[in-house]
């Protein structure tokens, strides 16, 4: 098996580092070879995806002030980034330039459900066995789309919404009341 080309640390690479750790803190960054290339792979077999190309790094946010400053940060220093859920579908996010910065969101996943009103605010990390437990904790019941329980929650609802109750409950998607989403341009669009 090829190994993944590894690209020389210059000077944008160090830079780019060095302000990611500004925003998030040493912690929760990382160029580590070891660190990027676990975040290359995923279930597919390596031979379907001759993947040739990892994330230079690795950024967890944990607030969505956070993630604004790493956009703003990506337009500033002009390098390419993905976003991870929960990590089920690489292909579609993985590494494909150099500079590659890969934001994996499993610091935000806070959930907060409003018995009363029978709603839930969650992070992005949030799984469907997560929310799904603590529903039903309250009585609550919410349907758990084909992805699978350890699926994100939210980026299923958004991408598809297909559960075993759409029959009598709608398309998941339908569930979804509003979001808080960062845009390009690292403004905040709520709805």
């Amino acid at each position: 098996m090829r190994r993944p080309k590894v690209l020389p640390r210059d000077e944008k690479h160090r830079l780019i580092y060095n302000e990611l750790v500004n925003v998030l803190g040493a912690d929760y960054v990382s160029d580590d070879p070891a660190v990027t290339q676990a975040y290359s792979r995923d279930f597919f077999a390596a031979s379907v995806l001759q993947r040739r190309n990892k994330p230079e790094f690795i950024a967890l946010p944990g607030t969505t002030e956070n993630v604004q400053q790493i956009i703003r940060l990506v337009n500033r220093r002009k390098f390419p980034f993905s976003v991870i859920g929960s990590g089920l579908i690489f292909p579609v996010i993985g590494a494909r330039r150099p500079y590659w910065c890969l934001v994996d969101l499993k610091r935000m996943n806070q959930i907060e459900i409003e018995e009363k009103n029978m709603y839930a605010v969650i992070g992005p990390y949030v799984t469907h066995a997560q929310l799904h437990a603590e529903s039903m904790k309250r009585g609550l019941h919410m349907g758990t789309p084909s992805a699978g329980s350890q699926g994100s929650s939210l980026a299923n609802h958004i991408f598809a919404g297909f559960q075993g109750t759409n029959y009598r409950t709608g398309y998941a998607s339908h569930n979804i009341l509003g979001v808080e989403w960062v845009l390009h341009t690292a403004e905040v669009l709520r709805t």
